[in-house]
């Protein structure tokens, strides 16, 4: 009786949904700025994650670009008035609005199914999001989900927590049947405007994204949550300025009844539009821990929004991790965007000059193009591609607590350091009619093919492939090459097919394939599925 009741629940969901449109994703959305051409023919955006600011007046009404589920503020359509107070407005579960607050409540699923080497696979994740408006233009938005999840993962998730003993993207997990995961999501914030039309807040609990790309060498999302205060500024009309402060954790083992260490950080970017199709921005970056009998928590002196990190360490005394960047962006003709990041984390020139491979020459860099169609009424299509290098030893530190990461996962790019990587991305939405449905079709295939260099066995000499470990038990201060240690290669593989039923209501079936060194959990698996209100989970990781 309880499994008849829970399909019947199902089915109501899938058919309610499918009448209407999902929208507003979270901070942190795998959808983010992929399936579209805005950015590509808008060069005012400063960041990739400034997309959740387009305006519904830009967009089709029946379309599955995913930007589309970005508009942060909409009326959905009421469809008519039932007995009970749900499933009123199109797309919603529960929807009110008054003189000056809008609320939503939706659902969020995703079960699915599969096989890997013979082995099965599931994903079992049910939750709730809130999110809304309370004072209207001038209050206070909110967005907040809560999900709880059981995962059977594929091996390279298994090989990734193996040797970072985390799971990808979380913190607090706990066994579950054996070989899976269980383990609760929860991100949260809270978004006002201190000072109208010029300076934007954001309070909460998710990941950020500096840059263009698919992978960022600055900051990227693919981190567990953390707690995080976000200024945007605007100055004139091309210039604007970003702070992020921090509050991340330092990895210690789960048990239960004691706190985790905590490590903080900081962070300024400027960006500047240049002419019509050019934006750069300069980033400045620091992470660091306080836990001695002089000091504990964040230190004041990185509140101030407008000085340089660099020197506020320095006058300090203190020798915490302050890493420098540039990234920048140019739209050329054809709808083809280029794009870079360019980070500095320390370099002795002489020893560049004298090309002696000095261990403290640290440095990373990307490249990549982009181009999406942007013609109405056809097959929409995105391909992007891009290089991602990173000298050895970048992003580590002497001080274990002010390596640049959280809870033992990178926060910039998921490779850490002493890599190369090519990774391509392919999308495309046929504009075909299918079961009553046009553009319902989604197909992306996602692609890696990358080196690392890693240490021995026993993990007993530093090549600087570990951004976690210190920096002082280097093997050598000179002569240290690029993918120096023992080379591991990869190539990973995501293909995904999607039939959209609602704007955010799926079923997919998913090919993942991973292969190269034993090192990265080698393995081919399918899974089917389907999804309401949330992205698939991201295990496009080492």
């Amino acid at each position: 009786m309880k499994k008849s009741y829970f399909l019947l629940l199902i089915f109501s969901v899938v058919a309610t949904y499918s009448l209407g449109q999902q929208w507003w994703r979270p901070v942190g959305s795998l959808h983010e700025l992929w399936i579209n051409a805005i950015d590509l023919e808008e060069a005012d955006f400063h960041n990739k994650q400034q997309m959740i600011d387009v305006k519904q007046s830009t967009l089709e009404q029946d379309s599955s670009l995913i930007h589309f589920y970005l508009i942060s503020d909409f009326e959905p359509q009421l469809l008519k008035n039932r007995k009970y107070p749900f499933f009123q407005n199109a797309g919603q579960f529960y929807y009110e609005k008054g003189s000056s607050y809008k609320l939503f409540v939706n659902p969020i699923l995703h079960l699915s199914g599969g096989l890997e080497n013979g082995r099965t696979l599931y994903q079992n994740t049910r939750g709730i999001e809130f999110k809304g408006n309370i004072g209207g233009e001038r209050g206070i938005g909110f967005y907040s989900q809560i999900t709880e999840n059981q995962w059977q993962t594929p091996l390279g998730v298994d090989s990734f927590r193996n040797r970072n003993e985390v799971i990808p993207g979380q913190i607090w997990y706990k066994g579950f049947k054996g070989s899976a995961y269980d383990f609760i999501g929860a991100r949260g914030y809270i978004t006002f405007s201190p000072v109208k039309n010029f300076i934007t807040a954001q309070f909460g609990n998710d990941v950020n994204f500096v840059g263009f790309g698919e992978r960022s060498l600055i900051l990227s999302d693919h981190a567990a949550p953390y707690l995080f205060l976000k200024l945007n500024s605007k100055f004139g009309k091309h210039i604007r300025y970003q702070n992020i402060f921090s509050r991340y954790l330092q990895y210690s083992p789960l048990l239960g009844n004691s706190l985790f260490t905590p490590k903080y950080g900081a962070s300024h970017r400027i960006s500047a539009k240049l002419g019509k199709r050019t934006v750069v921005g300069l980033s400045e970056m620091v992470v660091f821990g306080r836990n001695d009998s002089n000091q504990r928590g964040f230190d004041p002196v990185y509140l101030n929004p407008i000085i340089f990190l660099r020197a506020a360490e320095i006058n300090a005394g203190s020798n915490d991790n302050v890493l420098m960047a540039i990234d920048a962006k140019h739209h050329l003709p054809f709808n083809v965007m280029i794009y870079g990041q360019f980070v500095l984390d320390e370099f002795n020139i002489n020893f560049i000059r004298q090309g002696n491979q000095w261990w403290g020459n640290k440095y990373g860099y990307q490249l990549g193009a982009r181009w999406a169609s942007s013609k109405k009424n056809q097959s929409s299509w995105a391909i992007s591609t891009e290089y991602n290098r990173v000298r050895p030893f970048t992003y580590s530190h002497f001080n274990n607590t002010s390596s640049y990461s959280h809870f033992n996962q990178s926060l910039a790019h998921p490779l850490g350091s002493n890599f190369h990587e090519v990774f391509t991305r392919i999308n495309w939405v046929p504009h075909l009619k299918l079961f009553r449905k046009r553009d319902a079709l989604i197909f992306d295939l996602a692609i890696s093919l990358s080196q690392k260099g890693v240490d021995s066995t026993g993990g007993l000499n530093n090549y600087g492939g570990d951004i976690l470990k210190n920096n002082e038990t280097r093997v050598s201060d000179f002569g240290n090459e690029h993918l120096q240690g023992k080379l591991v290669e990869a190539v990973l593989l995501d293909l995904s097919l999607s039939y959209r039923l609602g704007y955010s209501s799926f079923f997919d079936i998913q090919i993942q394939h991973r292969g190269g060194n034993a090192y990265i959990g080698k393995g081919t698996a399918v899974h089917f599925g389907y999804r309401l209100n949330t992205d698939f989970r991201n295990t496009q990781w080492y």
